[in-house]
């Protein structure tokens, strides 16, 4: 798909470590086996341990930028370039509006990604900070920079999991997600347990503008503010990785290439949270292209 729009590039290579860390070392191995000039990665399977690997790959003087995660390492030594959003700001924001919305008062549920991975981390860390600037706001369940439940991302262990947490505690009033087909999921186990729905932050997510679209038409709305699900921060991290590896000329990114994104729907004041049912329900529609540019892409890929 790259390689149609820009002809510095003559082969992709593709790997889905599946949030193993070794099959994310073994994954970068191999593209350096193959002779890869360039590698973009979302270093997030976990505890750092894709730094040794990018640094070998640096070693062979491959390009490695970093999106998405946090690499850890050092910029120039473990990897080229990291382009990401500020997690910390993210967490913030999620959990200084919820409890707004929860009057400043009551109990918090924060669930995220796989252990050790450093977007959830950053979230959690924040999220606790915020707590404790609100005595009246208490969190259901221990999080912090090291812990908090753990989803893996995936749809199923969410609500397999929200589930078991739902029948420990009868009530919770705020809901924060760092991956927003997670949240769908957590909201289905609300739906399942017959509990109302509180108010939701998270990324973006079709799937879960769609049930807070049911939902609202059925007469169940529930407060829901999301930020990008930020896909397209992946193209700028391919720009600059090319650019990079062809002697062209990287993308000149603000703030070093470290985002704050701010709010994208906001329920209660601001852009309403936008369903499109014939889209994928994990389809985010804040990446900066025109459904032209999605759609031609999405032909050609």
């Amino acid at each position: 798909m790259i390689s149609k729009e820009c002809p510095a590039v003559e082969k992709e290579i593709v790997v889905d470590a599946d949030f193993e860390p070794q099959k994310a070392v073994s994954g970068i191995q191999s593209m350096i086996s193959q002779g890869a000039n360039a590698i973009v990665i979302i270093p997030d399977s976990g505890n750092c341990a894709e730094v040794p690997a990018m640094r070998q790959a640096m070693q062979h003087d491959v390009t490695v930028v970093a999106w998405a995660a946090d690499p850890c390492g050092t910029e120039g030594t473990d990897y080229t370039k990291y382009i990401d959003w500020d997690t910390k700001a993210a967490g913030r924001e999620w959990a200084e509006w919820v409890i707004e919305q929860m009057g400043d008062k009551g109990k918090l549920l924060y669930e995220g990604g796989p252990a050790g991975n450093t977007v959830s981390s950053n979230a959690a860390e924040a999220i606790a900070e915020v707590v404790e600037e609100h005595p009246n706001v208490e969190l259901v369940e221990p999080i912090s920079a090291e812990e908090w439940p753990v989803t893996n991302w995936d749809p199923a262990e969410t609500k397999k999991l929200t589930a078991a947490i739902l029948a420990k505690h009868p009530e919770i009033d705020g809901l924060i997600n760092d991956y927003g087909a997670s949240v769908e999921a957590e909201v289905q186990a609300f739906q399942a347990a017959g509990r109302e729905i509180p108010a939701v932050a998270a990324s973006e997510s079709n799937a879960l503008a769609c049930t807070w679209k049911e939902e609202k038409e059925k007469g169940h709305e529930f407060p829901l503010m999301t930020i990008s699900s930020r896909n397209w921060l992946g193209r700028y991290a391919a720009q600059y990785a090319i650019a990079e590896a062809s002697g062209g000329t990287p993308p000149n990114l603000k703030n070093g290439g470290i985002f704050s994104l701010g709010q994208w729907e906001n329920s209660v004041s601001g852009k309403e949270p936008e369903c499109r049912e014939n889209e994928s329900p994990e389809a985010s529609f804040s990446n900066e292209m025109s459904e032209e540019e999605t759609a031609k892409i999405a032909l050609e890929g």
